[in-house]
């Protein structure tokens, strides 16, 4: 987890304490979580969150979604190839290589819950809402070995670079409460209002993985209400 998701995760903890100290009744939660960029592959992960019931028919939810790596072909392209530090003493000035994409997300979602057909904490119920969600991609050209002390990579190739997007989402789920907590699934479709690349590395990974335009994401989890 890098540095900003791991800030993510201590503020949706302080967020927790602080929201349940204020309110009487917050639940949190933890699981499973998988990311389906529409036209890429699936990207498995975990999350936690909190949910804060204004009743017994809606809620307030924040949820932030670390998903794992996914790895492209390993590949000879024009961006694979570094060249000497110096041309002068080293053999050849240019040398072939391979690179291997890599793309990670993680996700902050920030929205609100309706139940149906049931409540907020009581027996089984179907739900559904809408939020947005904060993306940050991570992308990455994983270069075969060479040797360091003799090539770099050329002039404006980056080895990585960073996604940033902004996305609209609606999602329908359910649970099922028990004496001990309860269990949820839900599915969820986004769409990103706003989407932007740090640099020529992000946007030719991203593209090489599809360009994805539509997001799909599914968790399984288990929530604890505090009172």
């Amino acid at each position: 987890m890098n540095g900003f998701w791991l800030k993510m995760g201590i503020l949706v903890g302080l967020l927790t304490f602080s929201v349940s100290s204020a309110f009487s009744q917050l639940g949190v939660s933890a699981g499973y979580t998988a990311l389906l960029p529409f036209g890429s592959g699936l990207h498995s992960g975990f999350q936690i969150g909190v949910e804060l019931p204004l009743d017994e028919e809606s809620s307030y939810y924040v949820r932030l979604n670390i998903y794992g790596k996914r790895f492209g072909d390993r590949v000879s392209s024009p961006n694979s190839v570094v060249e000497a530090i110096d041309m002068n003493t080293t053999f050849p000035n240019y040398l072939n290589v391979t690179s291997q994409n890599s793309l990670s997300f993680s996700t902050l979602e920030l929205g609100r819950k309706a139940y149906f057909f049931g409540s907020y904490d009581y027996g089984f119920s179907l739900y559904g809402g809408s939020g947005i969600t904060v993306l940050l991609g991570k992308a990455k050209l994983n270069y075969s070995e060479y040797d360091e002390n003799l090539y770099q990579l050329p002039a404006g190739v980056e080895e990585s670079g960073t996604i940033i997007g902004l996305n609209f989402g609606l999602n329908l789920g359910a649970k099922q409460t028990f004496q001990f907590g309860s269990v949820f699934f839900d599915t969820g479709l986004s769409y990103p209002i706003l989407l932007q690349g740090s640099n020529n590395t992000s946007q030719v990974v991203y593209t090489e993985f599809g360009n994805p335009s539509l997001f799909i994401n599914f968790s399984l989890g288990f929530r604890k209400d505090l009172y």
